[in-house]
């Protein structure tokens, strides 16, 4: 795949993103057995993101999901598993956004865009969080940090209405990463991707493949 510019691709979104997003929150009917999943920018089917949706798909068929991406060969592949995809910037993958109740991203809300249609959704992160280095709000300081808390209440790329972590200590990195209130919605989930080392393996089974 050609590699691409996030930076540059979410700055140029930017600001239709502010009335878009508004927009959505107002008019758009919200089903909340209506939930639309995305990760990784678009270019994968993978993470956690990937993991809850199969896990929704199988235990909750009162439950209409689909998952948004980045391009028909993906969305292809998905589909011959048996669940619903879309592409970026398609009808389908909008009118699916705007009526979903519930949406679920691992990195941020461009997982489902350049022009993410959920606004009015709840919205809820599924990062993995493994790492310590300083991201986001961590990376700014004085003015610069200021100016990004003034230009986030517009439209943040990592608005979320609960934030999903590993564990206690992620969940501590993701209160200054992504500048959380005391009275945040918060859940610690564990790591769904690693569900399958605690269900039973024995060490033969995993050297053999």
């Amino acid at each position: 795949m050609q590699k691409i510019d996030w930076h540059d691709e979410k700055k140029r979104a930017y600001w239709k993103n502010i009335f878009l997003f508004r927009w959505d929150r107002l008019v758009q009917k919200r089903d909340k057995y209506q939930w639309v999943f995305g990760g990784r920018e678009g270019k994968n089917f993978d993470d956690n993101s990937r993991h809850l949706f199969e896990w929704v798909n199988k235990n909750h068929p009162e439950i209409k999901t689909a998952w948004l991406c980045r391009t028909f060969e993906l969305a292809k592949e998905i589909r011959s598993l048996g669940y619903d995809a879309y592409v970026f910037g398609s009808k389908d993958a909008d009118d699916f956004a705007k009526h979903a109740g519930v949406a679920f991203y691992s990195h941020e809300l461009i997982d489902f865009g350049q022009h993410p249609r959920v606004g009015g959704a709840t919205i809820a992160t599924t990062g993995h969080g493994s790492g310590g280095k300083k991201i986001n709000y961590l990376s700014h300081t004085g003015f610069t940090l200021f100016l990004k808390k003034v230009v986030d209440k517009f439209f943040c790329w990592t608005y979320r209405d609960l934030t999903m972590a590993t564990s206690k200590f992620h969940m501590y990195q993701y209160e200054g990463y992504f500048n959380l209130k005391k009275n945040a919605h918060k859940a610690i989930c564990g790591q769904p991707q690693n569900d399958v080392l605690f269900s039973g393996l024995t060490k033969e089974v995993v050297l053999k493949d």
